[in-house]
């Protein structure tokens, strides 16, 4: 009985331990059974996919299948000595239970490839009313508009292909297990993907992408018309707008560059000009304010416009501040400008000039000319000042505090400064009178003089075809009437200071125009005689060889210098005083070319 007893024992062990590992495979295999590959953020319901931790997943996932199958195929190694198979491995009972076992592989994975894809599928079906699954950001990448990641289809690395490798990733799992049936003509992999559910629900993943692509692009040309914000160039839409006082249409300012005659007309612009376009900025950022952040397609994929909207804002706040930038910077350069020119004036005008003093003279009449110069324009600033700067307080845009000292103090020194102007000019009217009748002396002096250098002007060699250096004496007249041109422009400024009437010295101007018409003339003088002088060192037609004369080249070119001699005299011909209308007539008659209003000599 005990030996009969030890056998059994010993049997009953073993099928323990084949049961046991059984067991251990089974259990290996469902560790994944109700664990999608990828899942949303932190398993949340209201999270999209965590593609962030996409690698760290498929890695972590990937080893533990490796380990999985050499664990597997340890244990059914451990079963077949247990069966005591290992010396005949071809068995038919040995064969059956490894199909059994390799069964059992294969229905796991498969449970496992149709959980991850199961996961993909629900999730993107909006019939589930579920939270969105995937997510792109709209972002302004001047000069375009991105989906990141792209929703182009041939952007390899766009979202396409990241769905296209999502699925990849999850039927490559089944690839990690070698097939435990040696003979097998497939991978698990293989059979898995031949099988008609997977299929269905790859292509179901897959398609979906195309509804969304479409729906995504029509709410992208939504923002188009936004896009001169960051396409058009601020600074030359400033110029524009400071020279004509508005913003101009692409027909106007095609009018413009074509020189139209009804082209829009230089207008600076108006405080009222510099609210419209600040309220607009304004009124354009809070629209796209109310852009709603998120906007969801097909229920399963949604776009974060965000990046998008607040690129946008900033862009618009460019714009409405390059306005109230402007604005901040114009009063505070033009009070500042006026307090340095009110200080300076002071202390010129009021500087002590004794009889005899020329240089003094000048420079009170110099502050003289100018405040009278500023006079209209500065009277008339303060009350835009302030405009201005109620405007901008308007906005909460920050003013300098000097602005605002300035603009409370100098209009009474403004004041102040013209009547030391009135004061000063009475005073130095004496001195003006003297200096008065010196300028129109030589105001006098000069204008004979000039009526000199004008006869003499006249008698040059250079008005004489003869003349065989022409451009030393052109030189040489044009330093001359380089210094007069400076004594007039002294005297000219003198007689601005002193209000002094000065004549136009038409006959210096007069000698500038001929001596440029000169330099023109002798320039085609020279061309002609050297061409003239090319056309005498051309070589005789008639020279070459007898055997070209019947060459095609030659004979045209020897018809083309006989026509143009030709043409030459019938030129010369026509000059002749003795043609009359009829002539002309009968010429045009002949050759149907010309008319007689087109024919000048």
């Amino acid at each position: 009985m005990m030996k009969i007893r030890q056998p059994v024992d010993q049997l009953q062990q073993r099928m323990n331990s084949i049961q046991n590992n059984l067991k251990e495979i089974r259990a290996l295999m469902s560790l994944w059974a109700k664990a999608p590959l990828f899942e949303r953020t932190d398993s949340k319901k209201d999270t999209v996919l965590c593609l962030e931790e996409r690698n760290d997943r498929k890695s972590k996932r990937y080893a533990e299948l490796e380990s999985a199958a050499t664990k597997v195929h340890q244990l059914l190694e451990a079963n077949m000595h247990l069966f005591e198979m290992q010396d005949t491995q071809d068995d038919p009972n040995w064969v059956k239970y490894v199909v059994f076992v390799d069964n059992i592989i294969h229905e796991s994975l498969l449970f496992m490839i149709g959980i991850s894809m199961g996961y993909l599928v629900e999730n993107m079906d909006p019939g589930y009313n579920l939270a969105p699954l995937f997510e792109s950001r709209l972002e302004l990448l001047e000069p375009e508009l991105m989906f990141v990641p792209s929703l182009n289809p041939t952007d390899p690395n766009g979202f396409n292909f990241l769905l296209a490798a999502l699925v990849d990733d999850i039927t490559h799992m089944s690839s990690l297990i070698p097939r435990l049936v040696k003979s097998a003509g497939e991978t698990y992999e293989q059979k898995i993907m031949n099988i008609s559910d997977i299929q269905e629900m790859k292509i179901e993943v897959l398609q979906g992408v195309d509804k969304v692509i479409q729906e995504a692009a029509q709410f992208c040309g939504d923002f188009e018309r936004y896009s001169y914000l960051w396409l058009e160039d601020r600074e030359y839409s400033m110029e524009i707008f400071l020279e004509y006082g508005r913003q101009l249409e692409m027909d106007e300012l095609e009018l413009i560059a074509n020189k139209d005659p009804e082209a829009p007309q230089p207008c600076p612009p108006t405080i009222e000009a510099f609210r419209e376009q600040i309220d607009h900025y304004e009124a354009l950022y809070l629209e796209i304010e109310k852009i709603e952040p998120f906007q969801i397609f097909n229920a399963w994929f949604q776009v974060d416009v965000r990046p998008f909207r607040q690129s946008l804002l900033n862009i618009v706040r460019k714009w409405g501040n390059m306005f109230k930038d402007h604005l901040v910077t114009n009063v505070t350069y033009s009070l500042t400008d006026l307090g340095n020119f009110i200080r300076k004036a002071d202390e010129g005008l009021l500087q002590v000039v004794k009889e005899g003093d020329y240089d003094g003279l000048v420079n009170i009449m110099a502050y003289l000319f100018h405040v009278k110069e500023r006079t209209a324009t500065t009277d008339e600033m303060f009350e835009p000042m302030k405009e201005t700067i109620e405007l901008l307080k308007y906005y909460d845009m920050d003013i300098p505090e000097e602005v605002n000292v300035y603009l409370q103090e100098l209009p009474e020194q403004w004041a102040n400064t013209k009547k030391i102007a009135l004061t000063v000019k009475q005073q130095a009217a004496p001195l003006q009178a003297n200096e008065v009748v010196g300028i129109r002396n030589t105001i006098a002096a000069f204008d004979l003089h000039i009526a000199l250098f004008r006869d003499i002007f006249r008698t040059y060699d250079f008005f004489k075809y003869e003349n065989a250096e022409p451009y030393i004496l052109l030189n040489r007249i044009n330093g001359d009437i380089e210094r007069l041109e400076r004594d007039m422009s002294i005297i000219q400024e003198s007689g601005s200071l002193f209000e002094v009437p000065v004549p136009e010295f038409k006959l210096l101007r007069q000698c500038r125009k001929e001596m440029k018409m000169l330099k023109q003339l002798w320039d085609y003088v020279f061309i002609v005689r050297t061409s003239i002088e090319d056309w005498k060192t051309t070589p005789d037609i008639r020279l070459p060889d007898k055997e070209m004369r019947s060459w095609d080249t030659h004979m045209t070119l020897e018809a083309t210098v006989k026509n143009m001699l030709t043409s030459l005299r019938a030129v010369g011909e026509l000059q002749n005083p003795a043609i009359r209308e009829r002539h002309w007539n009968q010429l045009m008659s002949s050759t149907k070319v010309f008319t007689l209003e087109t024919i000048r000599f």
